[in-house]
């Protein structure tokens, strides 16, 4: 290849990376004011001003506000996924340590409670969006169903390693237990504090065990840095 050709490539290139930051740096900017103020109170502009880029550019990268914040709700909302897909991947692959789903599980449980703007952005138009003209009121139907999906699909896993009683109703269990961490993550946006409702979290996911594995989730919880009780 020619030295015009590199060059034409290194440039393409860097155009696509200098992109890529660019949208980066909006998504940063309409995560915080989205989380502060809410859909009506946060207009393009105000997210251009704060990521430092011009309106054309938001607009370039995102063409109306629906679809900003859209983005903005798919990518924070899957940061934490990573808990979830290990736990899961650990029986697709047969994993020699079954213990590890419950560790997965109890991390991804006391990350709910460490993002703050992230907690802020989903708990705030998730209360929005129960107004079915509100443009992120599919996707929040959508998340709902799918974390309740998720969160049965792992105490189902832990129901076959024998943890958790196969008498409990894992689709039940999992929406009972969601219901309390978003009830929690309100009280601690509210309160600014999260160790007692890191324990409430950690008692109920308890609850569920049967008991011979206590001792050992404890283990695990004080592995985390969970600030746990014993039942």
């Amino acid at each position: 290849m020619s030295d015009e050709g590199n060059s034409g490539e290194t440039a393409h290139r860097a155009l696509y990376v200098s992109g890529r930051q660019t949208r980066e740096e909006i998504l940063e900017a309409a995560m915080e004011l989205f989380s502060e103020r809410a859909y009506n109170g946060v207009s393009t502009r105000d997210i251009a001003a704060a990521a430092g880029v011009t309106h054309a550019g938001v607009r370039y990268h995102f063409p109306d506000k629906e679809q900003l914040l859209l983005a903005v709700l798919t990518r924070y909302s899957q940061i934490g996924d990573q808990y979830y897909e290990q736990a899961v991947a650990r029986i697709d692959h047969g994993d020699p340590e079954p213990w590890g789903v419950l560790r997965d599980f109890t991390a991804y449980l006391r990350f709910t409670l460490s993002q703050r703007y992230r907690a802020q952005l989903l708990i705030m138009h998730g209360i929005l969006a129960a107004d079915k003209s509100h443009p992120a009121h599919d996707f929040f139907a959508d998340r709902y169903r799918d974390s309740t999906r998720q969160y049965a699909e792992v105490m189902g896993l832990l129901q076959e390693l024998g943890y958790i009683d196969r008498k409990v109703d894992v689709e039940l269990a999992a929406i009972e237990l969601i219901a309390l961490v978003e009830g929690l993550q309100i009280r601690w946006l509210i309160s600014g504090d999260t160790s007692i409702y890191q324990t409430i979290i950690y008692q109920a996911l308890a609850r569920l065990l049967k008991p011979k594995h206590l001792e050992e989730y404890h283990r695990i919880a004080q592995d985390l840095g969970f600030p746990s009780k014993r039942s």
